[in-house]
This record gives structure tokens, C-alpha cells and sequence, in this order.
């Protein structure tokens, strides 16, 4: 009577623990020591797609996993049988293909002498949670490089607005220095603050802090059968060095239309460039078609505006009259 009633006893509480098993949301496993399969879960079979656990019953647990979390899985069928518990996160798509990612626990289970008998494997699909957190963190490195380029952004108008600033000091003091009147001084101011707007487009419009040389000359210049411009080298300039530049070819034009060689018919006006030994030459020559006698060049005119300017960024500049006009040469340093 006494074996009767263990197993009336016995067989109720196996069927409850496999009803319990299949009421949870999770895939649990119960392998044997040699981590193949001998249970799984009814739930755990939906949510890995098996349609019949004979499909994989007796395979070894690790069999169902990619290649690259075989070994991973080997080791905690491994650690199980030595009595650790352990728990880790993999990805593994189901028996359909579906992706999914994994929490997973492996425990031992232990008879009443406490041999260990079985392993216990209980799968979570955590797949909504891995997605939200590579989204949280796509977010997160999107947050850091916005943060990045405003902090580059707000540096470098820093930087450009410090340089516009000092050329623009500096460029008033020397115009009020040479004007004869306030509307004079208005005037050339207003005509050099336009050279310098154009470049300010041209930097702006490109996002950067450096120009090529023939943007710059482009920007500034129009060539016509009078203002001819020599073939530009391929090379860029610094921010400063493109509004020095501005200023200096747009100062001479004024100057070549108002005094020099486009102030008379016959006249005409070359630029010149070239690159040699990282810096950049540049060279203005006018002709005006005739020999005429020569200017003071020492102040007035711009010359005294061109040659402060230039002494910035360049290693000064020189004005020679070549008999028919004047030639003004300056270098600037190549990025």
C-alpha cells in the first residue's frame, strides 16, 4: 500500500511541475548531463517555431545555436555540470529563421543525495528590449556627434567673428586715417566692408575655414577685356588669408579704376599668380599704355591700407612703377 499511495502521490506532482513548466512565457530546457535535449517547454517550442520537439529532441543544445555562441553555450552546459549557474545574452534566430536575442540561464538540478542529474536551461526572448537598447544607443551616439559638430560650429564662428573683428578694426583705423571727410571715409569703408562680405559668402557658403585661391579671386574680380586673370594654381588659402586677399585685389582695383591703368583708355591690368615653397605669390601689374612719370606711392591711395593689411598675414608687400604703371607683389601662406 505504501509504494501504491508514493506513486498516486508521485505522479500528480510530476504532471503539475510539466503544467507548470508549460505555463510559463519563457523556453525552458531540461538537458542531460551531456547537454543534449529531453524536454522543452510547450511555450518555449511556439516561441522558437519547432513545430514538434521530436525535431530536436536528443540533439545536443548547442546544435541549435550559430556557430559563433556554440562554443559560449558549450561552456555553460560545462560550468553547469561542475554545479555553476551562469547567465549570459546571445542572439540565435528560431528553427524558421526569425532573429531573435536571448537571456539565458543555465542551472544544474540536483537529485535528493544532490548528484547532479539534469541541467536546467531557461530562455527569455529579449529581442524588443536589445532593439530599444541599439536604439537607445544609436540615440546616444547621434546626441554626442550633434553635440560634437555645434561644439566645432561655435568654435569655429568664434574664431572666424575674432579674425573678421581684428581685420575690421584694423581696417577702420587706417581708412579714417587717409579720409578727408566723413562721407570719404564712409564711402571707402562701405566699399571695403563689400570686398570683405564677398568673402565672408564664399567661406560661409562653403562651411569651411579655408577657400581655394581661385574662389577667392573669383569672388572679388571680374575679368574683362581690360582686368585679365593669369591661370590660378589649385591651392587653398586660411579664412584670414582669403579676406586679406579680398581686401588687398579689391583696394587695387579701386584704386587701378579711380588713379591707375583703368582710369584711362589704353590701360589694362594682369594678375598674376603662382605657388612656390608653400606660399602663394601674387602679383598686380598695370599698364596703362604709356609711359607716365611716377606717383608717390609712400601714402594715400590704398597703398597705406595694402601695406598694413598685407603685414598681417604675409611678409609685407612691394609697390615698384615700372615706367607705365604699377606692379604690387605680396605672398600669402598656402593651407
Amino acid at each position: 500500500m505504501d509504494g501504491s499511495q508514493h506513486i498516486s502521490f508521485e505522479a500528480p506532482r510530476e504532471g503539475t511541475l510539466l503544467a507548470l513548466l508549460n505555463q510559463s512565457q519563457d523556453c525552458i530546457k531540461i538537458l542531460s548531463p551531456n547537454g543534449t535535449l529531453g524536454f522543452m517547454s510547450e511555450t518555449g517550442q511556439k516561441i522558437m517555431e519547432i513545430d514538434s520537439f521530436d525535431q530536436v529532441m536528443g540533439e545536443p543544445w548547442w546544435a541549435l545555436w550559430p556557430e559563433d555562441s556554440q562554443v559560449l553555450i558549450s561552456d555553460a552546459v560545462t560550468r553547469a555540470i561542475d554545479g555553476e549557474s551562469s547567465r549570459f545574452e546571445a542572439f540565435c534566430p528560431t528553427a524558421k529563421g526569425t532573429p531573435r536575442w536571448w537571456e539565458v540561464a543555465v542551472s544544474p538540478i540536483r537529485d535528493e543525495s544532490g548528484q547532479i542529474t539534469h541541467i536546467m536551461s531557461i530562455s527569455r526572448d529579449v529581442t524588443m528590449t536589445r532593439a530599444e537598447q541599439l536604439a537607445d544607443q544609436a540615440r546616444a551616439v547621434a546626441a554626442e556627434h550633434t553635440a560634437q559638430v555645434q561644439t566645432m560650429i561655435a568654435h569655429e564662428s568664434r574664431h572666424r567673428l575674432k579674425n573678421l573683428l581684428t581685420v575690421v578694426s584694423s581696417l577702420t583705423t587706417l581708412v579714417s586715417r587717409h579720409a578727408n571727410s566723413v562721407s570719404e571715409f564712409q564711402s571707402r569703408l562701405r566699399a571695403h566692408l563689400n570686398h570683405m562680405a564677398r568673402a565672408q559668402d564664399l567661406l560661409i557658403g562653403t562651411n569651411r575655414r579655408s577657400a581655394t585661391l581661385r574662389e577667392t579671386v573669383t569672388a572679388v574680380l571680374e575679368a574683362d577685356g581690360r582686368l585679365r586673370i593669369a591661370d590660378i594654381p589649385r591651392v587653398s588659402i586660411s579664412d584670414q588669408a582669403v579676406q586679406l586677399l579680398a581686401l588687398a585685389l579689391g583696394e587695387l582695383q579701386t584704386n587701378a579704376i579711380k588713379h591707375g591703368a583703368l582710369s584711362v583708355d589704353t590701360g589694362s591690368v594682369i594678375l598674376k599668380t603662382k605657388e612656390k615653397d608653400g606660399a602663394i605669390h601674387v602679383t598686380w601689374v598695370e599698364d596703362c599704355g604709356e609711359e607716365r612719370p611716377e606717383p608717390e606711392l609712400t601714402k594715400g591711395s590704398g597703398v597705406e591700407l595694402i601695406r598694413r593689411m598685407m603685414s598681417m598675414q604675409s611678409d609685407g608687400v612691394q609697390f615698384t612703377w615700372t615706367g607705365k604703371g604699377l606692379r604690387v607683389s605680396f605672398a600669402l601662406p598656402a593651407v
